[in-house]
């Protein structure tokens, strides 16, 4: 079955990108609670701030590959090396180097950790955390259905040429 529009297009991957980032985000958590007996003050918030990170950074990841193929996914993975140290989920981003401080506030890992630690341990409110990164993934996803419709009214007008 070939889509014939873009919102058919994006339906059909949809459903294989969500149910894999939410399960990715429920086995992580799930996971973490019971082989590592890790017990969140926030249990429902945590596996949401897993989802929810999941599937951002799913969206992005098929944005870059949409408009930048094999080379996306390349600096997508660049991007990911970054985060792991310039977003504070290993070591304090005051022990950085500057670099890694410049950069820190702009890293969706960034708000990831810090609504995890809020989860987790803090008993704080993730919510302006959690609004950055559904605002990372609404943007992947808005430019992604952008790629997506520019690359179908490509293959129209070839097809029509043809």
């Amino acid at each position: 079955y070939k889509p014939r529009t873009v919102r058919e297009w994006f339906f059909q991957k949809a459903a294989v990108f969500v149910t894999i980032a939410a399960a990715q985000g429920l086995i992580v958590i799930g996971g973490l609670i019971i082989f590592d007996g890790l017990k969140p003050n926030q249990i429902g918030m945590t596996f949401l701030v897993a989802i929810i990170s999941a599937l951002a950074y799913m969206l992005f990841v098929l944005m870059m590959n949409l408009f930048f193929g094999h080379i996306g996914s390349a600096v997508a993975l660049v991007l990911l090396v970054l985060q792991l140290s310039g977003s504070a989920g290993t070591y304090p981003i005051q022990l950085s180097n500057a670099f890694f401080e410049a950069i820190h506030p702009y890293l969706p890992m960034t708000y990831t950790v810090k609504a995890l630690r809020k989860t987790i341990s803090l008993n704080g409110n993730p919510a302006f955390d959690l609004i950055l990164l559904l605002i990372f993934g609404l943007v992947s996803l808005a430019l992604m259905l952008i790629g997506m419709t520019i690359r179908r009214n490509r293959l129209v007008e070839t097809s029509l040429v043809n």
